[in-house]
């Protein structure tokens, strides 16, 4: 949405994020793998090219981390990324889980150009920890390679269990009017947004258990 027709942004924006964090910062992005095919095989040390070009340049970078979860890991580099050497393997929502250490760490959530709706992804991990009755906890059977051995195990998972339909871009609207940590700055097409995910995870919370369809259509 910024309006760039232009290949080269990707490095350009990684250049200019890697140099505004410094040696004491963090960067961490999503590397998920939402793969629902029975015998598919996760593989946590590669990276789905379905993240987005700016992931897969990020990922050709140095002394990159990666999390273990099979679904719903993360690559960092930087200060703190040793944080993605903790989660879990088994699971996406939830205490010790990448969006849990990320709200413990106070990381900012930066959506570039992005709809919450496609790149909030943690306001699940907050719904899971309202404990929200339109999804449940689930195990679900999954393939992963190791060690180039093939494995199986049981991933526990917060699936939806109702069929209505998120309005996640206007409730993130309403967190940020209420944040004292948020930005929103336009672009051509669209925004740029930023918070920080402390403040972020008590305000949704605190909604959700107040109004539990706050992320839902009217």
């Amino acid at each position: 949405t910024f309006g760039i027709m232009d290949k080269k942004i990707y490095k350009v924006v990684l250049d200019v994020l890697t140099k505004l964090i410094g040696k004491n910062g963090t960067i961490i992005m999503p590397s998920y793998d939402l793969s629902n095919k029975k015998n598919y095989i996760f593989n946590f040390k590669k990276v789905n090219k379905n993240n987005g070009r700016l992931v897969n340049l990020f990922s050709k970078k140095t002394n990159i981390k990666k999390s273990k979860s099979l679904i719903h890991s993360h690559l960092g580099l930087g200060k703190k990324s040793y944080i993605l050497n903790k989660s879990k393997i088994n699971k996406s929502f939830g205490r010790d889980t990448d969006f849990d250490f990320f709200v413990k760490e106070k990381f900012k959530l930066l959506l570039l150009g992005c709809k919450p709706s496609i790149g909030a992804t943690i306001l699940h991990h907050f719904e899971y920890e309202a404990k929200v009755p339109y999804r449940k906890e689930i195990t679900i059977s999954k393939n992963y390679m190791i060690n180039n051995n093939i494995k199986k195990i049981n991933y526990q998972y917060f699936e939806r269990i109702t069929k209505n339909k998120f309005e996640l871009d206007k409730a993130f609207e309403k967190i940020l009017d209420m944040a004292k940590s948020s930005k929103k700055v336009k672009n051509k097409f669209g925004e740029s947004y930023t918070i920080n995910l402390k403040e972020m995870r008590n305000i949704t919370v605190k909604i959700l258990k107040k109004n539990i369809n706050f992320l839902m259509r009217k």
